[in-house]
C-alpha cells in the first residue's frame, strides 16, 4: 500500500534542514572548516607523553653578527695561568702573547620559550647528531624554592641545513618534531647515534615515571627515559619502544650514553636526597652501580674512566666504567657553592693529555688533568653577581670549520656559557710544551635582557645556546682567516700603507 507524504509536514522538515545547512555553511565561513583528528600528533601513556610528528615551535631566522667583547682584562688576571709565568732569564712577568683564531659568529636562528598546558617552559640541555644536522633540545619548567612546583617539559627535533656562500653563508634551523610531558620536565639528553635513541633524565610527579613519596621530609622524583626516533629523526610513536625508569632523589641532573651503558646523576643540592651516580645498561636496564653521592652534578667519560662532579665543595671523582675503584682527583673548599645551580663537566683529550674541564659556577672554569687532577688553567668567574654572572656549561669543538671565505680550519674552539654574561669562547692550543686556554679576539656577547646562558654545545660550524627563560640561539661559526700579523714593517712603505688603511687580507699581501 502506498503511502502519501504530508506535505505540511515535509514542508517544515525542508525548513529546518536548509536551516541547519545555512548556519553551517556560515560557521564554515567564519571558523574554517571543522578540525579533524591530527594525524600527526599521538598520545602514549595514558596522556603522560604527548609527540607531535609535525613543526610546532616557531623559529625566527637570523642574519647579524652580535658585537663582541673582549675579555682580555680578566684573561691576564690568571694568577695560576702558566701564560703568566715569570720569565727565567729576566724575573719579570713579562710573557710571549699569542692568539687564537678570530672568530665571528653569526646568529642565525632563535626560537622562543613557549608554554605546555599553560606553563612557560625553558630551554635546558643540546645535542647535536654526528654529523651536525640534526639537534635534540630539552625543556623544563623553572624550578621553585620549595621544588615542589608543576613539572611540565618535553623534548624537540630540530633540523639544520647549510645554506649560501660568500657573505651570505650560514645555516636555516627549522623544528620537525616535539615531544610534550605534562606532567615531566627534562635537565639533560643525550645520543645514541648507532640506534637512533635518547636519552632524557628530569623529574616527575606523574607515577607513569616511577614518581614517588618516601616520606613527608623527602619526594623522589627523577626518572631516566629512553625516547625511540624514526629513520627521519621524528619520534617513534610504539609505545612498547619507550622505557622509563625510577631514580631516587628530587632531580635526575645529567645523563651520559657510553658503549652500552648510561651514566646518570641525581642530586638537587639538597642535603638527604639519596642521589648520586648510577650506572645501567642499557639492553636491560639493570643496575651496574650506584654510588651515594650528595650534590651530584654532572657525570662525563672518557676511553677509560667515568668522571663524577659535586658541588659544595667542588669535587671530581675518578672510577673505573664500571663504576669501581673511586679515586678523588679534585676537592677545593669554597668553590661551586651554589645549591641549584646548573654545573657540567667535560671529559677531553688533547696532544698531550686527558683534562677534564669543570663549570663551577660562581667559580669560573677549571682546566684539570684527567690523571690527577693537577690544575693547568683556570677562568675566572665572569662577572661579579654570584647569582646570575656565572658559568653554567663548557663545551669544546674540534671539527673543521669552514668560514664565508671559503677557508677551512681545525682548531680546539672552547666555549663557555656564562649566565647573563651570554658565551665566551678561546681556544685550547699547545703553548711551551703544554695546552693551555689561548685569548680570542673580541670573544664574547650576550643575548639581551631576560637571557641568561645556560648550556651551550658545538659541532662542526654550528653552535647551539640554551638561554632559559630568552628561549634558543642558533650560531653559525664564522672566522677571519687566521691572526692578522704584525704590521710588516719590514716591506715597502708602500705595502705597509696598504696594510694600515684597508687591512692586511684586503691589501693582498
Amino acid at each position: 500500500m502506498i503511502k502519501y507524504i504530508d506535505m505540511k509536514k515535509f514542508s517544515w522538515i525542508l525548513i529546518a534542514l536548509c536551516s541547519m545547512w545555512f548556519v553551517s555553511c556560515n560557521k564554515d565561513e567564519k571558523d574554517g572548516p571543522s578540525p579533524n583528528p591530527d594525524e600527526n600528533t599521538f598520545t602514549l601513556m595514558g596522556g603522560s607523553i604527548i609527540v607531535k610528528n609535525s613543526s610546532v615551535i616557531k623559529v625566527t631566522s637570523r642574519n647579524e653578527y652580535p658585537e663582541g667583547i673582549s675579555t682580555e682584562d680578566a684573561f691576564n688576571k690568571r694568577s695560576l695561568s702558566r701564560l703568566r709565568a715569570k720569565d727565567a732569564s729576566t724575573g719579570t712577568g713579562s710573557v710571549e702573547r699569542t692568539y687564537g683564531n678570530d672568530y665571528r659568529f653569526k646568529l642565525i636562528a632563535e626560537v622562543p620559550t613557549f608554554e605546555v598546558e599553560g606553563e612557560e617552559v625553558q630551554a635546558t640541555h643540546v645535542k647535536i647528531t654526528p654529523n651536525a644536522d640534526y639537534a635534540f633540545v630539552s625543556y623544563n619548567t623553572k624550578s621553585a624554592p620549595d621544588k615542589q612546583d608543576s613539572h611540565k617539559g618535553g623534548v624537540a627535533v630540530f633540523k639544520i641545513i647549510l645554506t649560501g656562500s660568500g657573505d651570505n653563508i650560514g645555516a636555516t634551523t627549522e623544528n620537525i618534531a616535539f615531544l610534550k610531558m605534562p606532567k615531566a620536565e627534562i635537565s639533560a639528553i643525550d645520543y645514541d647515534a648507532n640506534n637512533k635513541v635518547l636519552y632524557a633524565v628530569g623529574a616527575s610527579e606523574d607515577p607513569t615515571f616511577g614518581y614517588k613519596e618516601a616520606s613527608k621530609a623527602r619526594f623522589d622524583y627523577a626518572f631516566y627515559m629512553r625516547i625511540p626516533l624514526n629513520a627521519n629523526m621524528t619520534f617513534n610513536t610504539t609505545e612498547e619502544n619507550y622505557h622509563v625508569g625510577h631514580l631516587t632523589s628530587f632531580q635526575a641532573t645529567s645523563v651520559k650514553f657510553s658503549d652500552g651503558k648510561l651514566y646518570i646523576t641525581t642530586g638537587d643540592g639538597t642535603n638527604g636526597t639519596k642521589g648520586g651516580l648510577y650506572i645501567l645498561n642499557t639492553n636491560d636496564y639493570s643496575q651496574v652501580a650506584f654510588i651515594q653521592k650528595e650534590y651530584a652534578r654532572s657525570v662525563d667519560v672518557n676511553e677509560g674512566n667515568a668522571y663524577l662532579m659535586q658541588s659544595q665543595n667542588a669535587r671530581i671523582n675518578k672510577y673505573d666504567l664500571a663504576g669501581t675503584g673511586e679515586t678523588s682527583i679534585y676537592d677545593v673548599a669554597g668553590e661551586s657553592k651554589q645549591e641549584d645551580a646548573k654545573s657540567e663537566l667535560l671529559a677531553w683529550t688533547g696532544k698531550q693529555q686527558a683534562y677534564i674541564f669543570a663549570a663551577l659556577n660562581e667559580s669560573g672554569l677549571r682546566m684539570i688533568s684527567a690523571a690527577d687532577g693537577t690544575l693547568i688553567d683556570y677562568l675566572p668567574a665572569p662577572g661579579n653577581d654570584p647569582e646570575n654572572e656565572v658559568t653554567n656549561s663548557v663545551s669544546i669543538n674540534s671539527d673543521k670549520k669552514k668560514n664565508s671565505k671559503g677557508n677551512e680550519i681545525q682548531s680546539n674552539l672552547l666555549l663557555l656559557a656564562n649566565g647573563e654574561k651570554g658565551i665566551y669562547w678561546y681556544e685550547i692550543n699547545e703553548y711551551n710544551g703544554t695546552e693551555q686556554i689561548i685569548l680570542c679576539n673580541n670573544n664574547s656577547f650576550n643575548f639581551g635582557e631576560g637571557s641568561s646562558a645556560n648550556f651551550v654545545t658545538s659541532k662542526g660550524n654550528i653552535v647551539f645556546v640554551a638561554t632559559g627563560r630568552g628561549g634558543l640561539n642558533v650560531l653559525y661559526i664564522d672566522f677571519n682567516p687566521g691572526t692578522p700579523p704584525e704590521p710588516p714593517i719590514t716591506r715597502e712603505c708602500t705595502d705597509f700603507m696598504k696594510w694600515l688603511y684597508t687591512g692586511w687580507d684586503a691589501a693582498g699581501l
